[in-house]
């Protein structure tokens, strides 16, 4: 399982793959779904896809499964991923990965201060700007 994007905004879709593999020695994957979930990092639930079908595998098949989270379905804020793969009732396999959601920019500008130098000095973390007040 894994994000398509580095690290997408809160306002943007987000797409996870998750790539299959049929392993088996002697039978096909028909019928499995896959179902992906999004948690926070307490595990609290934030997000299902519900189950996704998944295509026929043949021996030795392999698939790719996208799942899009909805713009707006995930704040801003580190999540973990689950894919899980299931045949009925029976849990195939998991896999996981981690997801950091960036916030959206909200103010883009500039600011200008009445009085200060043209290009004023640059200031350490937590210094005072109170010269120009």
């Amino acid at each position: 399982l894994a994000p398509l994007q580095g690290q997408p905004r809160s306002d943007e879709a987000i797409g996870l793959q998750a790539r299959l593999v049929n392993l088996s020695r002697n039978a096909a994957l028909v019928g499995a779904v896959l179902r992906v979930d999004v948690s926070d990092l307490s595990g609290l639930p934030t997000w299902s896809s519900g189950d996704q079908p998944v295509p026929t595998l043949w021996l030795g098949g392999e698939a790719r499964v996208l799942t899009t989270v909805p713009a707006g379905a995930l704040r801003p804020g580190t999540y973990l991923a689950r894919a899980t793969l299931w045949l009925g009732s029976q849990q195939l396999a998991e896999a996981s990965a981690p997801l950091a959601v960036a916030g959206r920019v909200a103010l883009a500008g500039s600011l200008v201060i009445p009085g200060a130098p043209k290009d004023p000095p640059a200031l350490g973390r937590g210094r005072s700007t109170s010269r120009w007040a």
